[in-house]
C-alpha cells in the first residue's frame, strides 16, 4: 500500500473496506483533529466540529494512552439485545477487568489501547469474526445505537 495522509470523516471507520485496514492496524488515526481550513474552491474557513480525523499509513506514536479505571458490573454494562457483548457508551468507561467482548464507540481509534479488534456493529457493513453480516446494528433495550467497535483484551 502506498503511504498516505488524508482528512476524512471519522464515520468512514465503519465502512467495510476501510474498517479492515483499521482493524489490521494498516491505517492509523492521527493524534490531532483538523479544525478550520481553507477549502479548495476558495470558500471561507469551515469549522469541522470534531467529525474529521487524519488518516494515515504512517506511524502515529504520540496518541494519548488510555488508562482504564472503570470496573465491570452487569448493571452498568448491559449486553446487546442482538449480540453477545456488553455496551460501553464512552471510551474512558471501558472496564479494565472485563474479559469478554465489548462494543465501544469508534473514537476508540483516537487512543492507544492494547486490545484486539473483533469487529464492527454497523448495519449493512457489520463485520464479526472477519465475516460480513447484513443488518446487525447494535440494539440495546430495543433501541438502535450508533456504530460500535467490538474489542476484547489481548490474550497473553
Amino acid at each position: 500500500m502506498t503511504d498516505f495522509l488524508l482528512i476524512g470523516n471519522k464515520n468512514c471507520i465503519a465502512h467495510k473496506d476501510f474498517f479492515k485496514l483499521m482493524m489490521d492496524r494498516r491505517v492509523n488515526i492521527g493524534y490531532t483533529r483538523p479544525g478550520d481550513f481553507d477549502q479548495p474552491d476558495g470558500t471561507p474557513l469551515k469549522t469541522l466540529q470534531g467529525l474529521t480525523r487524519w488518516f494515515t499509513t504512517l506511524s502515529v506514536d504520540d496518541k494519548p494512552t488510555l488508562t482504564l479505571t472503570a470496573t465491570y458490573s452487569p448493571e452498568k454494562y448491559p449486553k446487546y439485545d442482538n449480540y453477545d457483548a456488553i455496551n460501553v457508551n464512552r471510551v474512558q468507561d471501558i472496564p479494565y477487568d472485563y474479559e469478554g467482548v465489548m462494543g465501544v464507540p469508534i473514537t476508540i481509534f483516537d487512543h492507544n489501547l492494547d486490545y484486539e479488534y473483533d469487529g464492527c456493529l454497523y448495519g449493512d457493513h457489520t463485520i464479526i469474526d472477519g465475516k460480513y453480516i447484513k443488518g446487525h446494528t447494535p440494539i440495546l433495550d430495543g433501541k438502535h445505537l450508533y456504530t460500535r467497535i467490538l474489542i476484547r483484551r489481548k490474550k497473553l
